[in-house]
Order: C-alpha cells, then sequence, then structure tokens
C-alpha cells in the first residue's frame, strides 16, 4: 500500500473480517484538500450568459442600423433608448443570469477556502497526537479521516446550518457556544476529558468566532481518538472488525443504525470524495 488512504479504502471495499491489520508506511498522507463540485459550472454557465448577452445585443443594434434607426457613430444612450421594451427585458434577463453565476461561483471559492482552511493544522494536529499516543503505523490516525469527520459535521464551518447556529445559540442558549466547535464535540463530558488529556487552551466562550482554528481539531482528533480507545475493547454488530477507525467514526456519531449511516457517509467521502450529504456530488 502506497499510504494509509489506500490501506482503508481497500479494506472498505472488500469489508473483510480479519484480524491483523496490515502494517502502514510511518509517513502518513498529506491532506486531501476538497475542490467545489459546482464551482467550474457556476464560471461556465456566467461566461456563457455573458457571450448570449453580448451577442443578442449586437444583433438587436444590427437590426436597428438595418432600419435606420443606428448608425456606427450612435452612443450607448442612443442605442438603449432605441430598444424596445422586450429587447431589454431580454438583455436584462441575461445580465441577471450573469449576475447570479457570478455570485453562485464567489460563494463556491469561499466555500472552498472553508473547506481547505484546516489543513495544515488538521496534518500537524493528527501527526502530534499520533507520536503523543505512541501508535504503531498500523494504529495511526488518518488526517484525511479526521478531516472528513469534521466536514460531514459543519462542512469545516461552511454549512448553512452552521451558519444558522452560530448566530442563534450565542443569544438563545449562552453555555452551550462551546458546542459550536466545527467537529460538534457537544457533550461535555467528553469536551472536558479531551481538553484535558491533549491540554487544549481553547477558551469555550469565544472560540467560535474564529470560524475554524487549531482549536476545533484539537477537539474534533482528541474526540475520535477517545472513541477509538474506547470501540477496539468493544464489541457490536455493527462494527467492522478490520475497520477499527471506522468504527470509532460511528462510536462519535452515536453507535446505532443511524450511527452506521452516518459513519457510512463519512468513510465514502474519505475514500471515494463523495459529498456526505449530496451523493451524486465528488470534492476530490
Amino acid at each position: 500500500m502506497n499510504n494509509m488512504m489506500d490501506f482503508w479504502r481497500s479494506e472498505w471495499a472488500a469489508v473483510t473480517d480479519v484480524s491483523n491489520v496490515t502494517d502502514l508506511s510511518n509517513d502518513l498522507p498529506t491532506v486531501q484538500q476538497y475542490v467545489h463540485p459546482d464551482k467550474n459550472q457556476f464560471l461556465r454557465q456566467k461566461n456563457d450568459a455573458l457571450q448570449k448577452y453580448y451577442t443578442t445585443k449586437q444583433q438587436y443594434v444590427q437590426y436597428y442600423v438595418q432600419i435606420g434607426r443606428l448608425n456606427s457613430q450612435s452612443t450607448e444612450t442612443e442605442i438603449w433608448n432605441v430598444f424596445s421594451d422586450a429587447n431589454k427585458t431580454e438583455l436584462q434577463r441575461l445580465q441577471n443570469l450573469v449576475n447570479k453565476n457570478q455570485i453562485l461561483y464567489e460563494q463556491a471559492i469561499r466555500d472552498e477556502r472553508q473547506w481547505n482552511k484546516l489543513d495544515v493544522e488538521i496534518k500537524k494536529v493528527v501527526d502530534d497526537f499520533n507520536r503523543r499516543k505512541r501508535y504503531s503505523s498500523s494504529q495511526k490516525m488518518d488526517p484525511n479521516l479526521l478531516k472528513a469527520l469534521m466536514f460531514s459535521e459543519t462542512e469545516m464551518g461552511a454549512s448553512e446550518e452552521y451558519k444558522r447556529l452560530i448566530k442563534s445559540v450565542p443569544i438563545s442558549n449562552p453555555k452551550a457556544v462551546f458546542q459550536l466547535n466545527l467537529g460538534r464535540v457537544t457533550n461535555g463530558s467528553v469536551y472536558n476529558a479531551v481538553v484535558k488529556e491533549f491540554s487544549i487552551p481553547v477558551n469555550w466562550r469565544n472560540n467560535y468566532l474564529d470560524m475554524g482554528n487549531k482549536n476545533d481539531v484539537m477537539l474534533a482528533a482528541g474526540a475520535l481518538i477517545l472513541k477509538y480507545e474506547q470501540v477496539i475493547h468493544k464489541t457490536s454488530p455493527l462494527f467492522i472488525r478490520s475497520l477499527p477507525w471506522y468504527n470509532a467514526v460511528m462510536a462519535y456519531k452515536g453507535i446505532s443504525e443511524e450511527g452506521k449511516g452516518k459513519a457510512n457517509r463519512v468513510w465514502r467521502l474519505y475514500t471515494k470524495g463523495i459529498h456526505p450529504y449530496s451523493e451524486n456530488k465528488k470534492l476530490f
């Protein structure tokens, strides 16, 4: 296997029950960048609408030149004054398409930046926590799995649901703002245990204002490690024995049929790049 992700991909595909996991390379993979699946479509639609706008406008101008109402010296104001209401309506429709797709494209760029904002921190934190735990190569957490898990919770802070929460929770329930970490470690006992074990310098009252920082990564990584260390000593008919980190993700989500479904979505993103809540979209 070239890296840890390849290993877990093959394990997931085979869904085999093996007692020994193949030893892996000491070097964990770099963090996979996510690409907004609609970004290029929005840009293409914008350019198509812009081209259509100019072509249509030119056709209108040529028509009015042919019937003698415009000439090569006509100003832009004169051109617009001669256009019919129907002409103006069609051009405005095309301009609205240009504007709409430009807005969507810019939002896609912002989302993509947010999705990948913490990649460096994810790699550093996972490497650090793996060292602290002295995990062997086959035990190590993969930074790409942590990123997929965090993305499934809040789209790294870009999801509309998360944006609503950061507006409402500080007002409606100020004591619950600690739950606004990007990995959504919402159980107070787990949160406190992770902060204590990994010495996370987080101020729970205002950490969410950064819209993603190292503390968020440490909280999610620490919570996932706690779940991993629990499940390797547990049995469940829902677990896949050859995939302990998959089982850890399920425990993070809740060991249940619902939790299994959520874990499957995380694993599909991790191994195949499939968006956890839009199966027809791929992020890499």
